[in-house]
């Protein structure tokens, strides 16, 4: 499907096996397309480039609902990639199975700052960066997110749950477990001035670490709150290239 300056309604779709030259296996949304998307599923769908299951660019945000984008494949973002201030709204969305070789679930690029509630980011994978997700210069909002068993592998393979570059991410209620990095930051890999934010967040049983910051680029912080954490600030490498403020009421256990 392909959207220019468009925003229609699609419900209780199926868009499947479908391939794409260049961006957008499965629906295509371009220069402020900002399309209704209820009860859809997008599955089996291929990039030869960014975004498999759907790719958003030139401020095209839409509103997803209740929708599983599964099986798909792309070179960045397997299932969504959001390009050029692209903030979709995502809501009661399974992202899963879907591979890339950069962000293997989700990709965001240049002020694209989504919104998630109510999403499951699982068995996704990367060769490079990100198996779950990838956000670079963007700042999404993250709220009841379970982000689960995803991989990245390769001879890089940094960030197996989610990779941050130069962003500032906010997670509220989120589940990060289970991701593997070949590399490192098995939970949460940030670098270039990332700056996640993390309130009543589980970490637990990433490898090789729950955390890990960049040895190189400008320098991270990370905020913690009221979360659980495997190994408590022992599983935050920060490589002396930033700074961990370990609020009130975080556990291990």
């Amino acid at each position: 499907m392909y959207c220019y300056n468009s925003s229609p309604t699609i419900t209780n779709a199926i868009i499947s096996n479908n391939i794409a030259s260049s961006a957008g296996g499965g629906i295509f949304c371009y220069s402020y397309s900002n399309p209704i998307l209820e009860n859809v599923t997008i599955s089996g769908n291929t990039a030869n480039g960014s975004g498999g299951g759907i790719y958003f660019n030139n401020s095209s945000s839409p509103t997803i609902t209740n929708i599983t984008i599964s099986n798909n494949s792309a070179t960045d973002g397997g299932g969504i990639d959001c390009h050029w201030n692209s903030s979709p709204t995502i809501t009661d969305v399974t992202i899963t199975n879907n591979s890339a070789s950069s962000a293997g679930g989700i990709s965001c690029w240049y002020n694209s700052n989504p919104t998630l509630t109510n999403v499951i980011i699982s068995g996704n994978t990367a060769t490079r960066w990100g198996g779950g997700g990838r956000f670079n210069e963007s700042n999404p909002t993250l709220t009841n997110v379970t982000i689960s068993d995803n991989t990245v592998s390769g001879h890089e393979g940094l960030g197996g749950g989610v990779f941050f570059v130069g962003s500032t991410p906010i997670l509220t209620n989120v589940t990060i477990s289970g991701n593997t990095a070949s590399n490192d930051g098995g939970g949460i890999w940030c670098e270039w001035n990332s700056n996640p934010i993390l309130v009543n967040t589980i970490l637990w049983n990433d490898s090789p670490q729950e955390i890990y910051f960049s040895d190189t680029g400008d320098s991270n912080t990370i905020t913690i709150s009221y979360s659980d954490v495997a190994g408590s600030q022992d599983s935050i490498v920060t490589n002396d290239n930033g700074t961990v403020t370990w609020g009130d009421g975080n556990i291990d256990v």
